[in-house]
């Protein structure tokens, strides 16, 4: 099991070119709700409404430490899945879970899911669920076997943002397009001057900056997102994963994704994620070549979870 993770996801454990991919999605009902507080701790849930005091037995949605619980005892009931011999991809976001299975393995994947959240009393929202499909909404998100794509309600909401207009506002935008961060370039440098407005103790003032940095983030989203999955070579094979990493005075960015090499000779070249970041004060005072590697050690942090150890990758820089 592993959580969830949609820019440059990997179907190789289930990508087998003689069948067809189907995509489940499953919604547990009442999530919190499926837990109970041990009777001893339910004190700590006590509040008053109406003269009269209550208490929750069952795990709140209202309690801060919720998220937390609920995640840990998913990852409990999930931990060895897939196991040997299971032919499916599983990825899971609190109370989401996605799989990717193929057209023959479909109701075996599924019945050995829900036979193992059924051993633990957990019940699935038919309503919010999603089987046998070509593709599958997860998380904002439409993914199918040719890679991920953005979801069009979501475009509209984004490319229709005003110019924001105090500091709460300007946060607001760019906690929106940084959740597409990976799937958008530049998104760094064009939020750097929003970013830059709203530090400590000032006083927010909309520029001509912000608002073309923000107007290229809006056309670039509603041109469409689509990034490719990331496909694991074997390894005598000529298929390779990519990081390649560019930096500037005060910006470094950096791609990752699939290329062929044969005598040299690069091609086939896809990409499958972004990653933008403004370099800190003192990292601009450096040297080019130091820049260089403190990019190039931003881009292996941000990509960590899309690579495997023990998995070689090719590495592009210009210096």
């Amino acid at each position: 099991m592993t959580s969830a993770n949609l820019e440059g996801m990997s179907l190789a454990q289930v990508n087998d070119t003689n069948s067809k991919l189907k995509f489940i999605s499953l919604d547990i009902k009442n999530a919190f709700f499926s837990l109970s507080i041990r009777s001893s701790q339910r004190d700590y849930t006590s509040f008053i409404f109406s003269s009269k005091q209550y208490r929750y037995m069952r795990l709140s949605q209202g309690l801060s430490s919720a998220p937390g619980i609920f995640a840990y005892f998913i990852n409990l009931v999930l931990q060895d899945l897939p196991g040997d011999g299971d032919y499916f991809a599983l990825y899971n976001y609190m109370d989401d879970f996605y799989i990717v299975v193929s057209e023959e393995k479909h109701n075996k994947a599924l019945e050995t899911i829900l036979d193992r959240l059924c051993s633990h009393n957990l019940v699935i929202l038919l309503s919010k669920s999603q089987f046998f499909a070509e593709k599958s909404k997860f998380l904002g998100y439409f993914i199918s076997k040719e890679g991920v794509s953005d979801d069009p309600k979501k475009v509209e909401i984004l490319t229709k943002l005003q110019y924001p207009k105090t500091v709460r506002e300007a946060q607001k935008v760019i906690g929106m397009f940084n959740y597409y961060g990976r799937s958008i370039r530049d998104t760094s440098a064009c939020l750097a001057p929003i970013a830059a407005g709203i530090g400590k103790g000032k006083d927010f003032q909309l520029t001509e900056e912000m608002k073309q940095g923000l107007d290229k983030l809006k056309s670039e989203i509603k041109a469409g997102i689509h990034t490719n999955h990331l496909r694991y070579p074997d390894r005598d094979s000529n298929d390779y994963i990519f990081i390649a990493c560019d930096i500037s005075l005060e910006q470094t960015c950096a791609i990752i994704g699939n290329l062929k090499m044969q005598n040299g000779t690069i091609s086939d070249v896809t990409v499958s994620a972004y990653f933008s970041k403004r370099l800190e004060e003192q990292e601009i005072l450096l040297s080019s070549r130091a820049r260089e590697l403190i990019g190039i050690g931003y881009a292996l942090q941000n990509f960590s979870d899309l690579i495997p150890k023990t998995l070689k990758f090719i590495l592009l820089c210009d210096h």
